[in-house]
Formats: C-alpha cells, sequence, structure tokens
C-alpha cells in the first residue's frame, strides 16, 4: 500500500466497498438498490418552488415585455416605411464615414443582395430587433460593470455569472424566457440583449479597473461626487 498513489488507494478501496456490498445484498438489500421509499419527492419540490417564483415574477416580465413591444414596433415601422434607397444610401454613408470605401462597398453589396433576394422586409425586421437590443444591452452590461467596480465583493461572482452567460448558446435563453415574457418578438430581443451584455460589462469593469490612481485622487480632491468621478 506504501507504494501505491492516492488515485491506486482509492480504486482499491471503491472495489472492496462494491464486492462487500454484493456479497451483503441477500442480507442487506438496500446496499444494492436503493429503497423507493427513501426517495425524496425532489421534484415535487422544484416543481413547486418554480410555480411560486414564475408567480412573483410573471406580472412583472409580462409587463416589461409590454413595454419593450412598443419601441421595438415603432423601429419596424420606421424602418419598413422608410424607401429602399434611402436605407442603403444612409447605411453606405455611416459605413464610409467608420470604415472607409471597403466597408461602404460592403455595406451596397450586402443591402443590394439582400434586397435582390427578397428578404428585405425581414431584413427590416431584424434591424429593428437590432436596434432595440443593442441599447438595452448596453444599458445592463454598463449597469453589471459599474456595480461590479463599486463593490469589489461581487466582482467574482459577477465574472462567472458572465462565463456562464457567454458559454450558453443564445437558444437556451428562449425557453425560460418564454415562459416569463410570453410568445412574440419582445422575447428574441430580449435573449438577444442577454447575450450581448456580458462583453459591454466585461469592457466597462476593464476599463473602471485601468483607471490611473492619481486621475482618481485628483477626482476626490476636486470634491467630485460618485456620479461625477464615473462620467
Amino acid at each position: 500500500m506504501a507504494g501505491l498513489s492516492k488515485g491506486s488507494v482509492a480504486a482499491l478501496i471503491a472495489a472492496a466497498a462494491g464486492a462487500l456490498c454484493l456479497l451483503l445484498e441477500s442480507s442487506v438489500p438496500w446496499l444494492v438498490k436503493f429503497p423507493a421509499a427513501w426517495v425524496l419527492p425532489a421534484t415535487d419540490w422544484v416543481g413547486a418552488g418554480l410555480e411560486w417564483f414564475l408567480a412573483l415574477i410573471k406580472p412583472t416580465a409580462r409587463a416589461f415585455s409590454a413595454l419593450m413591444f412598443y419601441p421595438m414596433e415603432a423601429a419596424n415601422f420606421v424602418l419598413s416605411s422608410t424607401p429602399w434607397p434611402l436605407v442603403i444610401c444612409a447605411t453606405t454613408a455611416l459605413a464610409w464615414i467608420l470604415g472607409g470605401v471597403r466597408m461602404a462597398l460592403m455595406a451596397v453589396v450586402g443591402l443590394g443582395f439582400v434586397l435582390a433576394s427578397g428578404y428585405w422586409p425581414e431584413s427590416m425586421n431584424t434591424l429593428a430587433l437590432v436596434a432595440v437590443s443593442v441599447p438595452l444591452a448596453l444599458i445592463i452590461g454598463g449597469g453589471i460593470g459599474i456595480l461590479a467596480n463599486e463593490y469589489p465583493r461581487i466582482r467574482q461572482p459577477v465574472q462567472a455569472v458572465l462565463d456562464i452567460m457567454q458559454t450558453v448558446p443564445t437558444f437556451a435563453y428562449l425557453t425560460p424566457l418564454l415562459v416569463l415574457f410570453g410568445f412574440g418578438p419582445v422575447v428574441g430581443l430580449i435573449a438577444s440583449a442577454i447575450y450581448a451584455a456580458p462583453p459591454m460589462a466585461r469592457n466597462v469593469l476593464l476599463g473602471l479597473e485601468r483607471v490611473e490612481p492619481e486621475i482618481k485622487e485628483a477626482a476626490i480632491m476636486a470634491g467630485g461626487t460618485r456620479l461625477q468621478q464615473l462620467f
């Protein structure tokens, strides 16, 4: 035993315990087969807890869903009503300003292909969803990053939650969101915002952490409030 590794010792102990359970099966059957009477009603407990939680939070979630429906419908109406040449020209001009000729050319080719393929209305619906979900993601992610910077104790749990959020696929959010917010385009909006919030939160937290101590001290000495120091 002295020359065996810890893993080998653990394997031998497990094998001996398994053999002993098989030998005692006739006299002590619960060593091999767990009695059904001992099984805890965990499913019922979890179901009751979820029902209580859903009854508590669903009215607020449905109210938020109804609230977000209006800006999304407004964005969809504006984009759908705008003539396609104006949308292409505005997008091309913005791409030219931000990325130069190459990006402008990509915008023209991409939007032209969408138009020629007959998917212009669907594309405007998607663009309306993005136009509303991106600001929502900025607000959520910015708030999380600021809170994590202000309260160092929650920084590690927040980082762990952000890791999980970025690991889980977008479609995995849809099932619980459908239960909370109901069916409709708002569910896709909220799922997109939740999935896009972690990068924003990380960038805000990283930016606040890299502020030079001298700058913070100068803001405090100047009598700046917490809000003034933040902005």
